[in-house]
């Protein structure tokens, strides 16, 4: 990213331009998230992983160092960089082709729902910072 590479703005691609204003947006979400966002147990912010985060494949995410959960977006805070993923869950009726008289009725004589499918919809992006202070130091929150 030229931003972080200090390089010329004349020099600059389209591209370089998309990347930097792309990085800027999600970096400027990112500082705003914990003022509009609670984590799960329903303070504002971030929480600290203790083993309670996992990966895609349920395994332990030591990574993580805190996470900000929220309804659509998850935001992962590590030492080198972030990770956020959003989400959408849309739900679809079942098969719309036996909605006519085939329907089953329930013992009192009503209609039972067609079966909904739950589409899921993820976008998820991991920045990393190259050539960034190894020595950083994440702090949470103390209890006092």
């Amino acid at each position: 990213m030229a931003l972080l590479r200090g390089t010329n703005s004349a020099d600059m691609t389209i591209k370089d331009r998309l990347a930097d204003i792309a990085f800027s947006i999600a970096l400027t979400a990112l500082a705003l998230l914990p003022f509009v966002a609670s984590a799960n147990d329903g303070r504002p912010g971030f929480m600290e992983n203790k083993g309670q985060i996992h990966d895609q494949f349920r395994k332990p995410n030591a990574t993580a160092l805190f996470l900000l959960n929220t309804p659509w977006m998850n935001v992962q805070l590590k030492h080198d960089g972030f990770a956020y993923d959003t989400y959408a869950i849309t739900e679809r009726d079942g098969n719309a082709a036996h909605m006519d008289s085939a329907r089953r009725l329930d013992a009192f004589g009503l209609p039972v729902p067609e079966p909904t499918t739950l589409d899921y919809q993820f976008h998820r992006i991991d920045p990393r910072s190259v050539n960034g202070n190894a020595e950083i130091i994440v702090v949470g929150q103390s209890e006092d």
